[in-house]
């Protein structure tokens, strides 16, 4: 499935300096996933003592990364 960034999400990931490896890896293989509101999906993975919660929607066949952010 074709994976992205939406524009937001390109100036919040640079804005909080998050690797968009990690955000990929978090995308592709998360470590837990909720639904959210408007069919989206909360995906969260831990880098270290550090988790990476990142928002996507699906559309047709695309990923489409809303935003990311680390959890306090």
């Amino acid at each position: 499935m074709k994976i992205l960034i939406s524009e937001h999400a390109r100036e919040r990931i640079k804005q909080r300096e998050i690797s968009q490896i990690e955000v990929y890896a978090t995308v592709k293989s998360p470590q837990t996933s909720d639904e959210s509101y408007k069919n989206r999906i909360l995906l969260r993975r831990n880098f270290g003592s550090k988790t990476l919660e990142v928002i996507i929607k699906v559309e047709d066949s695309c990923i489409i990364i809303i935003s990311a952010y680390y959890l306090v």
